[in-house]
């Protein structure tokens, strides 16, 4: 092999890695809190704002759009913002094997089939899309992935 394909395969792999994580790294995504839990406490009045994250493995813009989340999750980290994601795959081993690519570090709920109560109050017409629940429990869909961090810049008041 010459150095000028050597140089685009050490391009590729990087690439590659940057955008599917790091290979052999392991990652266990947050469940530590259950389906029914959740259900419980997301129209409660509470000390969090909750994102909530509509999205699916085989979906590219969704899968586009989670290293732009995890910047914003990142920047609230502390800031009593608790980030969750939903996936509509029917695959468990394809969505799991896209949260170990993503490295998506908040809780994950596996939706394979319809559930009557998300399906109710977070109606999903496309995705990605998310849903903002502000600490009283007000619900807001947020169309757009660049909005989610000028909603929370204003609920949280936090400057950067």
């Amino acid at each position: 092999m010459d150095m000028k394909h050597l140089l685009i395969l050490g391009i590729a792999l990087t690439f590659s890695c940057t955008l599917f994580g790091q290979a052999g790294h392991s990652f266990t995504p947050d469940t530590t809190m259950s389906l029914a839990d959740f259900k419980e406490q997301c129209l409660q009045p509470k000390d969090e704002i909750w994102v909530l994250d509509f999205w699916a493995s085989w979906c590219g813009p969704c899968r586009k759009s989670i290293p732009e989340l995890i910047e914003i999750h990142d920047i609230y980290k502390g800031e009593s913002v608790r980030f969750f994601s939903f996936s509509f795959d029917k695959n468990r081993s394809a969505w799991e094997g896209a949260l170990k690519q993503l490295q998506m570090p908040w809780t994950q709920f596996f939706l394979p089939k319809p559930d009557t109560f998300i399906d109710t109050e977070f109606p999903v017409k496309f995705i990605p899309t998310l849903y903002l629940i502000d600490k009283e429990a007000n619900v807001t869909k947020v169309p757009i992935y660049y909005k989610i961090e000028k909603k929370l810049k204003k609920l949280t008041k936090k400057k950067k």
